[in-house]
């Protein structure tokens, strides 16, 4: 059995030239194993999808939502697009208390996001102790917004937008890891 080398094969310098290139590269990929041909393949597939949603509708996150049904389901550990730091466990519905009277529930919502440099409206970063949730049910209808967003002034206001609320009147897993980080 003949073995040749990459040197025989290819030329002196090859490798070297290689080297060299490597280490001018600027940028990284980061689809991972999946091909830019499949991200645009399941891109246009997910475009597909939400123009066959009518429209009044929202695709919020959930366990079969457009992501899911394209993509297919999250691996055991791993939760798509929430964040550095959220688990699957902390994926659920959560309670906003109000900041007045801790002790009064003013929404029902689910976590978007705990990573502080997560974008928000007006392209200001999320930051460190606030949460960016998905309002689901409005309890409370006249608690004002801690931040005000174009219209939205109240609780009812912002019912099936997302807003963000401080972690320390969050009820759930994901305010206790919002408060253990520092």
């Amino acid at each position: 059995m003949i073995v040749k080398s990459n040197a025989k094969l290819y030329g002196p310098g090859i490798s070297e030239k290689n080297k060299a290139n490597q280490n001018q590269k600027k940028l990284v990929q980061t689809t991972g194993k999946e091909s830019y041909a499949l991200i645009r393949e399941r891109k246009a597939q997910m475009h597909e999808k939400k123009e066959k949603l009518p429209e009044s509708s929202q695709d919020l996150p959930a366990e079969n939502d457009i992501l899911a049904q394209v993509v297919g389901k999250d691996k055991y550990g791993r939760v798509r697009m929430y964040g550095l730091g959220v688990s699957q466990s902390d994926v659920r519905d959560v309670c906003l208390k109000s900041i007045m009277s801790p002790s009064e529930t003013v929404a029902k919502g689910i976590i978007q996001s705990v990573d502080p440099s997560t974008q928000v409206g007006g392209g200001e970063e999320l930051g460190p102790n606030w949460c960016k949730v998905s309002v689901q049910v409005a309890v409370k209808k006249d608690e004002r917004l801690i931040r005000f967003y174009g219209f939205y002034k109240t609780i009812y206001d912002a019912y099936g937008a997302t807003i963000v609320w401080q972690c320390p009147y969050v009820c759930g897993n994901v305010a206790m890891k919002c408060n253990n980080e520092e």
